[in-house]
């Protein structure tokens, strides 16, 4: 079989073999007696996204040829990409906050509402959430997909036809505006390069909840966040050029946002301005030297 042949094959089969094995579990986990949401601390996107977490750490035991999350953050490189997803998401979250804040002034609810802090409680649910969703949408796209069919068709076909299909298939069961429609495509495609840039999966996840959890704070919407009973920023501007009370992205503030980074990141990408810091961070090993003995008896054990 061609190269591109068992692209598209390892691609179709893990896919196919996702949706099988992650239907099964929710539909059993769901329809059990013994499970009320009602009464669980986590709402139904985190054991949605535990199914798929499962599920797809079950297909990479058996199929582990792809690279996922590759260190821990004390490897310098994993960290700065961390730290550089984690500043980012924060950063464009604070200019839709800010903006919104000082453009709807007089619209925006009462600021006491928006003011008010999450417990402690809830904010660990949201965290843990939020990461279960990211991880596993990480490790779907950017990990088996993307590298999959990389090795057939080379980093172009995935970099923009993954964030197309994933556009075109939420799309259809959300109902995404034009504009939210493009907002996906084009954040998706970021993250694809944030991947090409250090070919590790730590960049784009960290981007992603980095821009959902500073949300969850600044009260900017989000759908990842519509599980929350509350009201945020956008909550009474029916029409917004910011976006819906359902989610930012359905502003053009955020297209122009991701239009920016995405020529920054693909110049850095194509240009080889980041890869190269890889090597440059691997610090040799010093040679270890055998002690000069100071005394008599010294020199004598050290000769032997």
């Amino acid at each position: 079989m061609s190269r591109q042949g068992t692209a598209l094959y390892m691609t179709l089969g893990v896919l196919i073999a996702y949706v099988i094995f992650a239907s099964l579990i929710k539909s059993w986990l769901f329809s059990a007696v013994w499970f009320q949401n009602a009464t669980t601390d986590f709402p139904i996107i985190f054991y949605s996204a535990l199914a798929d977490f499962i599920v797809l750490i079950a297909l990479y035991s058996f199929i582990h040829n792809i690279r996922l999350f590759k260190s821990s953050f004390n490897d310098d490189l994993t960290f700065l990409s961390g730290l550089a997803g984690i500043l980012t998401g924060w950063f464009i979250i604070r200019i839709l906050s800010v903006s919104l804040s000082q453009l709807y002034k007089g619209e925006i609810i009462a600021g006491g509402e928006l003011a008010s802090g999450p417990a402690v409680e809830s904010t660990l649910v949201v965290f843990i959430t939020l990461a279960m969703i990211v991880v596993s949408r990480e490790i779907l796209l950017r990990g088996f997909m993307f590298q999959f069919i990389a090795r057939g068709f080379g980093e172009s076909a995935p970099t923009w036809g993954i964030p197309l299909f994933v556009a075109i298939f939420a799309g259809r069961l959300e109902h995404y505006s034009t504009i939210e429609f493009i907002n996906v495509f084009l954040f998706n495609v970021l993250l694809c390069y944030c991947y090409r840039m250090f070919h590790d999966l730590w960049l784009p996840a960290t981007l992603s909840l980095s821009i959902y959890f500073s949300a969850f704070f600044m009260r900017v919407p989000v759908r990842e966040l519509s599980f929350l009973d509350r009201p945020n920023m956008l909550t009474g501007l029916d029409k917004s050029w910011f976006g819906s009370e359902v989610t930012a992205f359905a502003g053009i503030p955020v297209t122009v946002i991701l239009v920016c980074l995405l020529i920054l990141l693909r110049y850095l990408v194509k240009n080889k301005k980041i890869i190269p810091l890889e090597d440059a961070l691997d610090y040799p090993e010093a040679p270890v030297r055998r002690p000069r003995p100071r005394s008599v008896r010294d020199r004598q054990q050290w000769i032997g």
